[in-house]
């Protein structure tokens, strides 16, 4: 838990309102050594860096500079060049500075100016002579001198200044001046005001400066500074990011009130994508400086990834009410609206980003996009002619075109966009032809599309992919089958079920060509691997019913018939297959079903709809899945296994199974593996549908919450592939294992399924009586320890899966145990639950035990 000042809580206090009245902005430039001594060079940076952080903790002024403080662009003391550095940092107020040793005296002086209307004036200037050792009392004296002239008429600028003000301007940053000139040396290097950029020489110094002062705060935040920076270059050391981030934590500790340390430690955990964390520091952040906008965005936009939708939208609203056309937080306010389902305050947020930056073409592509969602098409078709009127060679940006002028049944229009999608990506020709193929077959064109589907049959990248190839093969099948040219469907649609068996369109197709055919007996062959595999769908049902009128089994067809209706209420081809059963018009029987080309590829709706059954499939997945689990467990606990076994009568034979009692649930078991696998393939052939698109960048013709969830896609659909292995090896190792020791065949099982009443369901002897219950001897109590002194943070001690306390931060605590072997988890406030890396331990717990908590940096 971060502290304040104060030794409160941050987290217990509440942020306070923006504050009404904006301090103004100062920056300091790199002083001069007027010496001509190199000796004195740590002063360059190392005093204006001190100067601007005190006179920011200390005054509350807002600082217009970076993370590093000082700018390398030296500055000298006349109007022009002030004003000059002014209107580059945009600042209200400057400090310039000198450095000189006269008889060999350290003398610093500095001047403050004021940015006014008529130009640049000064407020105050000084100086002070002295020993070097006396430097941070000399510097501390000039500060205040300076910031006192501002607070009186009649500038009447800064707030006044007190003692415990000037006391603060005097503070060393050091005992030992030595680490200061270090400190000073390697700013130099870090920021050029040296003359040149060298990480090498500034992470040597600053190493050194913290070496020999290690709580030298400012030393531990720059060096962090500096490793985050260096973490970026090419060949970077690994680990330097993560080490950079434990120096911001640590400069943290040191000073919680320390509002750079804070900065680089929140930016550090936003980066690691930390967001809870993130929160913590800028919520101490926003306290400590109320006026200051940058952090009220940067502690919205991280409590959205962090959850909190909460405090996002009221941090973020207050940034747009002072800022009406910030960008940033306009976005995260639409993000947030799409998220909740608001569309049109979404659509309303992206309107106001794109008024406040109207060249801005990744705005006008994300506000096309909630337009097409709106189905606003005219309004989405205006703005994406911008973009590729900006950006011509988007290949992405015309399909896109193409499909918002395919929703208004434009289709010339449609066709001369796929021909400057061709011309804009030579590369994606095969992708864009498939699209022109699909048209050409709902204009009626079959001849045209036949062309395409045969040169896409000829392409390298489709003939290589089985799935590609299936889907070709099917769309061939399908233009011959509106052909009239059975035979040759029928070839082309065998073709692609032995290319993409897992597809169900090349499925339909297939059965649709031999139903056509009157060819009853290949079309039940065909049907009864498919109705295996989508057992739900209902378009299988009705080629079930068809075959069966065919083969004059009229109660069978209209029990197909009916459970296609049942699966899909509006399915008028069943509906009017059905109304002919019922009145004998068993002659006039047809496929009433036209297939059309798969769709490989598909605009934002059709993106959008394969999302949605991806997201029905893996809801269906699970909860298949949590019904297999319970009946596993189910069926161990029948065989005295598992965390619901009771203790039962072991039987008279060797290993006798009971088969009675087992062979219901084993087929419940089974069968939901069964189903778990079927739906697995669905979801995985929804999950490669989507790929294709997000890979080729069509995700962004998706609102900006669905294309958030389209790329986490690869991460679920891992997990998925992960679970289908662990059930495999769960019902191989364990199930099976146990039914095979007990020699419970598959075959024994399935006969006393199909034959309940030949295997009686009591047990194999009767139970004998319970055993006698001894009471068990308690084990004796111990004490052990918990040491927590190197950590910063409580530690909360968990014994066995119960809590046992807290430990303090920089403490150590007794506990009390019964001895034996146990489970411990220690827990900080960043590791949510048992089971993270680093927070469960074993031990055997015994009088004088003892641990120590290792708290990472």
């Amino acid at each position: 838990m971060l502290l304040q000042a104060d030794g409160a809580s941050a987290e217990k206090r509440d942020i306070p309102p923006l504050a009404t009245a904006t301090p103004l902005r100062f920056a300091v430039a790199p002083f001069a050594n007027h010496s001509g001594a190199k000796a004195l060079d740590w002063l360059v940076a190392g005093a204006p860096f001190e100067l601007a952080e005190k006179t920011e903790a200390l005054l509350h002024l807002m600082p217009a500079y970076d993370a590093l403080v000082v700018p390398a662009t030296r500055v000298d003391e006349t109007a022009p060049s002030v004003a000059a550095f002014a209107a580059a940092h945009q600042a209200d107020l400057v400090i310039t500075g000198y450095a000189e040793r006269p008889n060999w005296e350290l003398r610093v002086g500095a001047t403050l100016w004021h940015i006014g209307k008529n130009g640049p004036k000064v407020i105050a200037e000084t100086s002070r002579q002295g020993q070097q050792a006396d430097y941070h009392r000399m510097l501390g004296e000039v500060a205040a001198e300076l910031w006192s002239n501002a607070a009186t008429a009649p500038w009447s600028l800064t707030p006044p200044m007190t003692p415990a003000i000037a006391a603060g301007f005097e503070r060393k940053l050091a005992p030992d001046i030595y680490a200061v000139t270090l400190l000073g040396r390697g700013l130099g290097y870090f920021t050029g005001a040296l003359g040149s950029v060298d990480l090498v020489a500034a992470e040597r110094d600053l190493k050194k400066a913290v070496f020999v002062a290690p709580t030298l705060v400012e030393g531990q935040r720059m060096l962090g500074e500096l490793w985050s920076r260096m973490a970026l270059l090419p060949n970077a050391e690994a680990g330097l990011a993560n080490r950079a981030g434990g120096k911001f934590a640590y400069a943290t500790d040191l000073r919680a009130d320390y509002p750079a340390a804070l900065r680089g430690a929140a930016a550090f955990a936003t980066r690691s994508g930390k967001h809870a964390q993130a929160v913590e520091l800028l919520r101490q952040l926003a306290i400590a400086e109320p006026w200051n906008l940058d952090v009220r965005f940067a502690l919205g936009d991280a409590a959205w990834q962090a959850g909190d939708a909460k405090l996002a939208q009221a941090q973020l609203e207050i940034v747009v009410g002072r800022k009406p056309n910030h960008v940033p937080a306009l976005r995260d306010l639409a993000l947030m609206a799409a998220a909740r389902g608001d569309a049109l305050a979404y659509t309303a947020g992206l309107e106001r980003v794109a008024a406040a930056v109207p060249a801005d073409v990744d705005v006008k592509s994300d506000l096309a996009s909630a337009y097409t969602a709106s189905s606003r098409w005219v309004d989405a078709r205006a703005q994406l002619q911008q973009v590729v009127a900006k950006r011509p060679t988007d290949v992405v940006g015309w399909l896109r075109l193409a499909d918002n002028l395919a929703q208004t049944n434009e289709r010339n229009e449609q066709l001369a966009a796929l021909d400057r999608a061709t011309s804009a990506a030579p590369a994606a020709a095969s992708v864009i032809n498939h699209y022109r193929g699909q048209l050409y077959f709902t204009l009626g064109r079959y001849a045209e599309a036949d062309q395409v589907y045969q040169a896409l049959s000829r392409d390298r990248a489709f003939a290589a992919d089985p799935t590609m190839r299936g889907v070709v093969e099917q769309a061939r099948a399908a233009i011959a089958f509106a052909n009239g040219a059975y035979p040759a469907a029928a070839g082309f649609a065998r073709a692609a079920v032995a290319a993409a068996p897992r597809l169900l369109a090349v499925r339909i197709t297939l059965l649709a060509i031999l139903l056509r055919q009157r060819d009853t007996d290949a079309a039940l062959a065909a049907l009864q691997p498919a109705l295996e595999a989508w057992p739900a769908d209902p378009t299988l049902h009705y080629f079930a019913g068809l075959a069966a009128a065919l083969r004059s089994e009229l109660d069978t067809a209209r029990s197909e018939f009916t459970a296609a209706l049942g699966l899909q209420r509006d399915f008028a081809a069943a509906q009017r297959a059905l109304t002919a059963l019922n009145a004998g018009a068993v002659n006039t029987f047809d496929v009433d079903v036209r297939p059309p080309p798969m769709e490989m590829w598909g605009g934002a709706r059709e993106i959008g709809s394969a999302y949605a059954a991806y997201s029905e499939r893996t809801a269906q997945l699970a909860a298949t899945r949590a019904r297999h689990q319970n009946g596993v467990l189910v069926l161990l606990a029948e065989l005295g296994r598992g965390p619901l076994a009771v203790e039962r009568a072991k039987p008279t034979g060797n290993r006798a199974c009971p088969i009675g009692r087992v062979a219901p649930l084993w087929k419940n078991a089974k069968d939901s593996l069964v189903r778990y696998n079927q739906l697995g393939s669905q979801v995985e052939t929804q999950f490669r549908y989507l790929e294709r698109h997000r890979k080729l960048g069509l995700g962004a013709a998706l609102p900006l919450d669905l294309r958030l969830r389209l790329d986490a896609l690869p991460r679920e659909f891992g997990v998925i592939v992960s679970e289908i292995a662990e059930l495999r090896a769960q019902w191989e190792r364990g199930v099976v294992a146990e039914l095979r020791y007990l020699n419970c065949t598959d075959a024994l099982l399935d006969a006393a399924v199909r034959d309940p009443s030949a295997y009686p369901r009591g047990d194999v002897t009767a139970a004998p009586p319970p055993p006698a219950i001894h009471e068990a001897r308690p084990a004796p109590t111990v004490k052990f320890s918990v040491d927590n002194k190197n950590c910063p943070v409580a530690v909360t001690v968990w014994l066995d899966g119960q809590p046992l306390g807290t430990v303090d931060a920089k403490n150590l605590a007794t506990f009390s145990a019964p001895t034996g072997q146990h489970t411990l988890c220690l827990l900080t406030p960043s590791s949510p639950s048992c089971g993270d890396r680093g927070t469960v331990r074993q031990m055997y717990l015994h009088d004088g035990s003892s641990i120590s908590m290792r708290c990472p940096l």
